[in-house]
Protein backbone atom coordinates (compact mmCIF):
# COMPACT_ATOMS: atom_id res chain seq x y z
CA UNK A 1 0.00 0.00 0.00
CA UNK A 2 2.93 2.26 0.87
CA UNK A 3 4.71 1.67 -2.89
CA UNK A 4 1.32 2.52 -4.04
CA UNK A 5 0.78 5.74 -2.91
CA UNK A 6 4.43 6.66 -3.23
CA UNK A 7 3.69 6.54 -6.98
CA UNK A 8 0.64 8.08 -7.10
CA UNK A 9 2.86 10.60 -5.32
CA UNK A 10 5.51 10.42 -7.90
CA UNK A 11 2.62 10.61 -11.01
CA UNK A 12 1.21 13.52 -9.98
CA UNK A 13 4.72 15.34 -10.19
CA UNK A 14 5.53 16.71 -6.59
CA UNK A 15 7.66 19.47 -8.60
CA UNK A 16 7.45 21.93 -10.61
CA UNK A 17 7.34 21.99 -14.14
CA UNK A 18 6.03 24.07 -17.75
CA UNK A 19 5.94 22.56 -20.75
CA UNK A 20 4.83 23.56 -24.16
CA UNK A 21 1.30 22.67 -25.54
CA UNK A 22 0.38 22.21 -28.97
CA UNK A 23 -2.93 21.31 -30.74
CA UNK A 24 -3.92 20.16 -34.08
CA UNK A 25 -7.23 22.31 -34.96
CA UNK A 26 -6.94 21.13 -38.99
CA UNK A 27 -6.51 24.70 -39.74
CA UNK A 28 -3.46 26.30 -41.78
CA UNK A 29 -0.57 26.74 -40.49
CA UNK A 30 -0.91 30.27 -41.30
CA UNK A 31 -4.26 30.56 -40.15
CA UNK A 32 -2.99 32.17 -36.45
CA UNK A 33 -0.55 35.07 -36.47
CA UNK A 34 3.00 33.46 -36.06
CA UNK A 35 1.65 29.98 -36.63
CA UNK A 36 0.88 30.57 -32.84
CA UNK A 37 -2.74 30.41 -30.78
CA UNK A 38 -1.38 33.33 -28.55
CA UNK A 39 -3.55 36.19 -28.68
CA UNK A 40 -7.26 37.43 -28.35
CA UNK A 41 -7.17 38.16 -32.11
CA UNK A 42 -6.03 34.02 -32.37
CA UNK A 43 -9.33 32.73 -29.93
CA UNK A 44 -11.43 34.93 -32.36
CA UNK A 45 -10.34 33.28 -35.30
CA UNK A 46 -10.97 29.85 -33.78
CA UNK A 47 -14.47 31.16 -32.81
CA UNK A 48 -15.16 31.55 -36.04
CA UNK A 49 -13.94 29.17 -38.18
CA UNK A 50 -13.67 25.82 -35.49
CA UNK A 51 -16.99 24.26 -34.48
CA UNK A 52 -16.02 22.62 -31.35
CA UNK A 53 -14.94 26.42 -30.24
CA UNK A 54 -17.54 28.34 -32.33
CA UNK A 55 -19.45 31.53 -31.04
CA UNK A 56 -22.10 32.49 -32.83
CA UNK A 57 -22.90 35.72 -33.69
CA UNK A 58 -26.61 35.64 -32.81
CA UNK A 59 -28.53 34.52 -29.40
CA UNK A 60 -30.55 32.34 -31.25
CA UNK A 61 -27.39 30.64 -32.62
CA UNK A 62 -26.15 30.56 -29.42
CA UNK A 63 -28.95 28.95 -27.27
CA UNK A 64 -29.31 26.44 -29.60
CA UNK A 65 -25.00 25.68 -29.55
CA UNK A 66 -26.09 24.79 -25.78
CA UNK A 67 -27.88 22.11 -26.88
CA UNK A 68 -25.06 20.41 -28.33
CA UNK A 69 -22.40 17.62 -26.64
CA UNK A 70 -19.16 18.50 -28.81
CA UNK A 71 -18.63 22.51 -27.79
CA UNK A 72 -15.84 22.87 -25.95
CA UNK A 73 -16.77 23.06 -22.35
CA UNK A 74 -20.13 21.46 -22.64
CA UNK A 75 -19.20 17.94 -21.04
CA UNK A 76 -21.82 16.05 -19.10
CA UNK A 77 -20.31 17.46 -16.16
CA UNK A 78 -20.57 20.81 -16.61
CA UNK A 79 -23.89 21.23 -14.59
CA UNK A 80 -21.96 19.17 -11.61
CA UNK A 81 -19.33 22.16 -11.43
CA UNK A 82 -21.74 25.16 -11.66
CA UNK A 83 -23.56 23.62 -8.88
CA UNK A 84 -20.59 22.99 -6.52
CA UNK A 85 -19.22 26.61 -7.60
CA UNK A 86 -22.43 27.85 -6.15
CA UNK A 87 -22.55 26.40 -2.94
CA UNK A 88 -19.29 27.40 -2.25
CA UNK A 89 -20.61 31.18 -2.95
CA UNK A 90 -23.81 30.84 -0.44
CA UNK A 91 -21.48 29.31 2.12
CA UNK A 92 -18.90 31.59 1.71
CA UNK A 93 -21.38 35.09 1.26
CA UNK A 94 -19.69 36.06 -2.11
CA UNK A 95 -22.42 38.13 -4.34
CA UNK A 96 -20.44 38.98 -7.24
CA UNK A 97 -17.83 36.74 -9.77
CA UNK A 98 -15.80 38.71 -12.12
CA UNK A 99 -15.04 36.11 -14.43
CA UNK A 100 -11.73 36.48 -16.42
CA UNK A 101 -11.86 35.81 -20.05
CA UNK A 102 -15.50 34.74 -20.13
CA UNK A 103 -15.08 33.36 -23.69
CA UNK A 104 -18.97 32.02 -24.83
CA UNK A 105 -19.99 32.93 -21.32
CA UNK A 106 -21.51 28.95 -21.21
CA UNK A 107 -20.43 28.71 -17.43
CA UNK A 108 -21.55 32.07 -16.71
CA UNK A 109 -24.97 31.42 -18.49
CA UNK A 110 -25.71 27.80 -16.08
CA UNK A 111 -24.23 29.59 -13.01
CA UNK A 112 -26.99 32.81 -13.33
CA UNK A 113 -29.43 30.12 -13.83
CA UNK A 114 -29.06 28.55 -10.97
CA UNK A 115 -28.20 30.88 -8.91
CA UNK A 116 -29.82 34.60 -10.40
CA UNK A 117 -29.22 36.50 -7.36
CA UNK A 118 -25.91 36.61 -8.17
CA UNK A 119 -24.01 39.74 -9.86
CA UNK A 120 -22.22 37.70 -12.46
CA UNK A 121 -19.67 39.80 -14.31
CA UNK A 122 -18.04 39.02 -18.00
CA UNK A 123 -14.40 39.67 -19.49
CA UNK A 124 -13.14 39.28 -22.65
CA UNK A 125 -9.55 40.87 -23.97
CA UNK A 126 -10.74 41.69 -27.71
CA UNK A 127 -13.69 44.57 -28.15
CA UNK A 128 -14.83 41.83 -30.88
CA UNK A 129 -14.77 39.16 -27.79
CA UNK A 130 -16.76 41.52 -25.50
CA UNK A 131 -19.15 42.31 -28.18
CA UNK A 132 -20.12 39.16 -28.96
CA UNK A 133 -20.27 37.88 -25.45
CA UNK A 134 -22.54 40.99 -24.51
CA UNK A 135 -24.87 40.50 -27.39
CA UNK A 136 -25.36 36.34 -26.94
CA UNK A 137 -25.22 36.00 -23.36
CA UNK A 138 -27.98 38.69 -22.35
CA UNK A 139 -28.03 36.90 -18.47
CA UNK A 140 -24.60 38.54 -17.62
CA UNK A 141 -24.97 41.53 -15.43
CA UNK A 142 -22.39 43.17 -17.14
CA UNK A 143 -19.53 42.34 -19.63
CA UNK A 144 -16.14 44.24 -19.68
CA UNK A 145 -13.32 44.71 -21.84
CA UNK A 146 -10.91 43.33 -20.03
CA UNK A 147 -6.71 42.83 -20.21
CA UNK A 148 -5.41 40.72 -17.28
CA UNK A 149 -1.47 41.92 -18.74
CA UNK A 150 -1.96 45.19 -17.40
CA UNK A 151 -1.13 45.23 -13.67
CA UNK A 152 -3.50 48.57 -13.13
CA UNK A 153 -6.70 47.05 -14.50
CA UNK A 154 -6.73 44.49 -11.78
CA UNK A 155 -7.84 47.46 -9.67
CA UNK A 156 -11.33 47.73 -10.32
CA UNK A 157 -12.08 44.46 -8.68
CA UNK A 158 -10.19 44.92 -5.37
CA UNK A 159 -10.77 45.70 -1.76
CA UNK A 160 -14.33 43.69 -2.13
CA UNK A 161 -14.41 41.11 0.33
CA UNK A 162 -17.92 39.98 -1.06
CA UNK A 163 -16.67 38.80 -4.49
CA UNK A 164 -14.73 36.52 -6.16
CA UNK A 165 -12.13 36.43 -9.41
CA UNK A 166 -13.56 33.53 -11.10
CA UNK A 167 -10.52 32.10 -13.60
CA UNK A 168 -11.88 28.86 -15.34
CA UNK A 169 -10.33 26.13 -17.95
CA UNK A 170 -7.55 29.05 -19.13
CA UNK A 171 -4.72 28.46 -17.30
CA UNK A 172 -2.68 27.02 -20.73
CA UNK A 173 -2.97 30.81 -22.21
CA UNK A 174 -0.50 32.26 -20.37
CA UNK A 175 3.27 31.74 -20.17
CA UNK A 176 5.11 31.41 -16.87
CA UNK A 177 5.93 35.23 -16.61
CA UNK A 178 2.32 36.40 -17.52
CA UNK A 179 0.70 34.01 -14.75
CA UNK A 180 3.46 35.56 -12.19
CA UNK A 181 2.27 39.30 -13.19
CA UNK A 182 -1.43 38.14 -12.94
CA UNK A 183 -1.09 36.49 -9.37
CA UNK A 184 1.17 39.64 -8.08
CA UNK A 185 -1.17 42.40 -9.64
CA UNK A 186 -4.11 40.62 -7.71
CA UNK A 187 -2.39 40.57 -4.84
CA UNK A 188 -1.57 44.34 -5.05
CA UNK A 189 -4.40 45.37 -5.84
CA UNK A 190 -6.74 43.67 -3.08
CA UNK A 191 -8.17 40.95 -4.73
CA UNK A 192 -9.59 39.26 -1.61
CA UNK A 193 -11.04 36.09 -3.70
CA UNK A 194 -9.83 34.31 -6.11
CA UNK A 195 -11.47 30.61 -7.23
CA UNK A 196 -9.27 28.72 -10.13
CA UNK A 197 -10.62 25.95 -12.12
CA UNK A 198 -8.12 23.99 -13.88
CA UNK A 199 -9.02 22.12 -17.35
CA UNK A 200 -5.28 20.21 -16.65
CA UNK A 201 -2.91 19.38 -14.29
CA UNK A 202 0.26 17.73 -15.69
CA UNK A 203 1.30 14.40 -14.05
CA UNK A 204 3.89 11.77 -15.32
CA UNK A 205 1.30 9.54 -17.32
CA UNK A 206 -0.40 12.90 -19.02
CA UNK A 207 2.90 13.70 -19.83
CA UNK A 208 3.69 10.33 -21.67
CA UNK A 209 0.42 10.14 -23.53
CA UNK A 210 0.56 13.83 -24.93
CA UNK A 211 4.28 12.99 -25.96
CA UNK A 212 2.91 9.93 -27.90
CA UNK A 213 0.19 11.74 -29.33
CA UNK A 214 1.62 14.52 -30.74
CA UNK A 215 4.26 12.15 -32.06
CA UNK A 216 1.41 10.23 -33.63
CA UNK A 217 -0.09 13.96 -34.93
CA UNK A 218 3.46 14.80 -36.70
CA UNK A 219 3.43 11.60 -37.92
CA UNK A 220 0.19 11.85 -40.44
CA UNK A 221 1.07 15.49 -41.48
CA UNK A 222 -1.10 17.53 -39.46
CA UNK A 223 -0.53 20.95 -38.23
CA UNK A 224 0.08 21.63 -34.40
CA UNK A 225 -0.34 24.52 -33.40
CA UNK A 226 1.40 26.14 -30.24
CA UNK A 227 -1.42 27.12 -27.90
CA UNK A 228 -0.44 27.63 -24.59
CA UNK A 229 1.61 25.54 -21.46
CA UNK A 230 0.44 22.41 -19.30
CA UNK A 231 1.97 22.55 -15.97
CA UNK A 232 2.23 20.84 -12.72
CA UNK A 233 0.13 21.43 -9.80
CA UNK A 234 3.40 22.17 -7.94
CA UNK A 235 4.28 24.47 -10.42
CA UNK A 236 1.04 26.33 -10.12
CA UNK A 237 0.67 26.90 -6.68
CA UNK A 238 4.41 28.40 -6.93
CA UNK A 239 2.33 31.84 -8.42
CA UNK A 240 0.54 32.32 -5.36
CA UNK A 241 3.22 30.96 -3.00
CA UNK A 242 3.03 34.01 0.27
CA UNK A 243 0.01 36.30 -1.67
CA UNK A 244 -2.74 34.02 -1.37
CA UNK A 245 -3.71 31.12 0.99
CA UNK A 246 -5.50 27.55 -0.52
CA UNK A 247 -8.22 27.49 1.61
CA UNK A 248 -9.45 24.00 -0.18
CA UNK A 249 -9.78 21.65 -2.89
CA UNK A 250 -13.70 21.91 -4.02
CA UNK A 251 -15.74 19.26 -5.78
CA UNK A 252 -15.32 20.41 -9.55
CA UNK A 253 -15.91 17.25 -11.84
CA UNK A 254 -13.39 16.36 -14.50
CA UNK A 255 -11.44 19.77 -13.50
CA UNK A 256 -9.33 20.74 -10.43
CA UNK A 257 -11.33 23.59 -8.08
CA UNK A 258 -9.24 25.66 -5.80
CA UNK A 259 -10.41 28.26 -3.50
CA UNK A 260 -8.00 30.74 -2.44
CA UNK A 261 -7.88 34.15 0.23
CA UNK A 262 -5.97 36.86 -0.29
CA UNK A 263 -2.93 36.51 2.69
CA UNK A 264 -2.02 39.30 4.88
CA UNK A 265 1.66 38.63 4.37
CA UNK A 266 3.89 38.49 1.58
CA UNK A 267 6.97 36.85 1.28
Amino acid sequence: MHIVQKLKEFNAMPFPLTIPYYVSYGLTKDAFKNGEMRDGDSWMILRDQHEHYRIPETREEWLHDLTLDHKDGQDEDLKGRVASFAALLKREGITTVYSIGSGGGIFEYYLKKHAPELRVVGTECTQEGADRLRRVCTELDEVRLFDAHDADSWGVFGNDPHSIVFIYRNEREFSDEQWQLIWDSMYAAHVERVFLGLMWTLTIRALVNLKMRNLKKRFRGEVLTLTGYLRSLERIRRFWKGKYDEQETIPFPTCTGIYLIRSNTSV
